[in-house]
C-alpha cells in the first residue's frame, strides 16, 4: 500500500478518546493521531470546538508535529487565526464561518481551504470562491456531530462530483461497512471520526479501511488533494491575465 495515496481524511474528536480528565484527553488524542498516521492516514483535520480548552493550542501544535513527521497534511477546523499562527497546511470552514475570500487573504494562495457543503449549489459556489476542496455530508446519520442535519446519502456525492472539478470529501457516519459505497459513489476521500478514533486498534482500523478503498471501484477519476504551490498560483494568475488580454 502506498501511504502517499491514502484516501482517508481523519477528523479529530477529543470526546472520542473516552477520557474525562482534560490532560488525559490531550495525551490520548495525540496518541490516537499518531497511531492513525502510522497506519497510513495522510490528512488530519484538528477539530476542537472549545477554543477555551486549556490544551487547545498545545494539542494543535502536537498534531502538527506528528503530521510533519509523517509527511501528512495538517488542517485546522474553523480557526483561521490558529491556522495562520501555526503555519498549518490549511483550514476547513463551514457555511457560517469566515468566507473563503477573507480566509484566503489571511492565509495566502499557498494554503488549502476546504468548505463544508450540503448541496450542489453550495459546492459550485465554494469552488467559484476559490476553495481547494469541499466536504459533503452528513452522508449517513452521525452521532459525532448532532447538529449536522439530515443525512444526504451517497447520491449527493455523485451529483456534486459531476458539478465541480476540485476534490470531494465525504463525511458523516462513515464506517468500515459503508466506506466502499462512499468511494464507489465518487468521493475522492472519506472523512472519518469515530470510525477511526473510536476504535481500540486504530492502526489496524486504518489499514482495513485502506484495503476496502483499494478494493472499491469508483465511478469517477480520483482527484488528489495537494498543497497549492506559489508556482501554480502564479501560473493561474498569469493565465487569467493572458486570457483577459486576448
Amino acid at each position: 500500500m502506498n501511504h502517499d495515496q491514502s484516501r482517508l481524511y481523519l477528523v479529530t474528536d477529543r470526546k472520542a478518546t473516552g477520557e474525562r480528565d482534560e490532560r488525559l484527553q490531550a495525551e490520548s488524542l495525540l496518541r490516537k493521531v499518531g497511531e492513525a498516521l502510522e497506519g497510513g492516514v495522510r490528512i488530519v483535520q484538528y477539530r476542537e470546538k472549545d477554543k477555551n480548552w486549556q490544551s487547545y493550542q498545545g494539542v494543535a501544535q502536537g498534531v502538527q508535529v506528528l503530521c510533519e513527521r509523517y509527511g501528512a497534511l495538517f488542517i485546522v477546523n474553523d480557526d483561521v487565526k490558529l491556522a495562520r499562527d501555526l503555519n498549518a497546511d490549511g483550514v476547513h470552514l463551514g457555511q457560517d464561518d469566515m468566507g473563503c475570500a477573507e480566509a484566503r487573504s489571511w492565509l495566502g494562495d499557498e494554503k488549502i481551504i476546504g468548505i463544508s457543503v450540503l448541496s450542489v449549489e453550495e459546492a459550485v459556489a465554494a469552488e467559484q470562491a476559490g476553495a481547494n476542496y469541499i466536504s459533503v455530508g452528513p452522508i449517513f446519520t452521525t452521532r459525532t456531530k448532532p447538529d449536522a442535519g439530515e443525512p444526504v446519502g451517497v447520491y449527493r456525492i455523485m451529483d456534486i462530483k459531476d458539478a465541480v472539478r476540485i476534490p470531494v470529501i465525504a463525511i458523516g457516519g462513515i464506517t468500515e461497512s459503508t466506506l466502499a459505497d462512499v468511494i464507489a459513489a465518487g468521493a475522492d476521500y472519506a472523512a472519518m471520526v469515530s470510525g477511526i478514533f473510536g476504535q481500540r486498534d486504530i492502526r489496524g482500523a486504518v489499514e482495513r479501511c485502506q484495503s476496502i478503498i483499494e478494493g472499491s471501484a469508483p465511478r469517477s477519476e480520483f482527484r488528489p488533494l495537494r498543497r497549492p504551490s506559489a508556482h501554480s498560483a502564479a501560473y493561474a494568475a498569469a493565465t487569467q491575465l493572458v486570457g483577459e488580454a486576448l
